[in-house]
């Protein structure tokens, strides 16, 4: 875990100093948009810091709103009609979430269908580890003692996959102010920090949504 964590930390570091006092012009799709969109980026990081701290279990029940975060932060963003930002500021009606990731897929930098796919192969795990399923059950007990014992397995993929969504949500969050130098800072630094592009983010045109 330790090499996981430590680029995750240095990963959430650099995308912090990188957003350090950006700004844009305030509307509400802006602004809902933006609220998810940094909502997933603390999230990272409370991530990485319940990990280090030996609060595995409780890092494991971010990853579902992060994840859900994200996707509405997208929408907002790329897909709410004036109509649906307003129902949603008035009484939190919104679209169930494949609904709002089908809409996210018809747009630039999304159309290969990873954000489904994404969903598709995690979201029951996601759900159990939020609403106290049988893997929190199993993660916390060990030859009849309650103590964490996390496999290192899931807990570097779950480090990894908080960073690339917390990358998704920065290069969006860029956008809202047409910040593509931002962006293409953003994406430089991730890959430096993890040697490799990241695997859910839609390549062909997530500069430009």
């Amino acid at each position: 875990m330790n090499d996981s964590l430590e680029r995750a930390r240095s990963w959430a570091d650099e995308l912090m100093s990188l957003l350090d006092g950006y700004s844009f012009e305030p509307n509400e799709r802006s602004q809902l948009s933006a609220s998810f969109l940094s909502l997933v980026i603390r999230h990272q990081r409370a991530i990485n810091d319940l990990f280090s701290l030996k609060h595995g279990n409780s890092a494991l029940a971010l990853l579902r709103p992060q994840t859900e975060s994200l996707v509405r932060g997208l929408w907002f963003r790329r897909c709410a009609t004036q109509a649906e930002l307003t129902a949603f500021i008035k009484s939190e009606k919104i679209p169930p979430l494949p609904k709002m990731i089908a809409s996210i897929e018809t747009t630039p930098g999304y159309k290969n269908g990873t954000l489904k796919i994404y969903k598709e192969r995690t979201y029951k795990q996601l759900c159990g580890f939020t609403h106290g399923g049988n893997l929190q059950f199993f993660y916390l007990n060990t030859d009849g003692e309650v103590r964490s014992a996390i496999p290192l397995e899931v807990v570097d993929n779950s480090l990894n996959d908080a960073a690339r969504i917390a990358l998704l949500a920065g290069l969006d969050l860029c956008a809202i102010d047409n910040r593509n130098d931002l962006a293409t800072a953003a994406l430089s630094s991730y890959q430096k920090i993890y040697d490799s592009e990241p695997e859910c983010v839609g390549q062909e045109n997530v500069l430009k949504p």
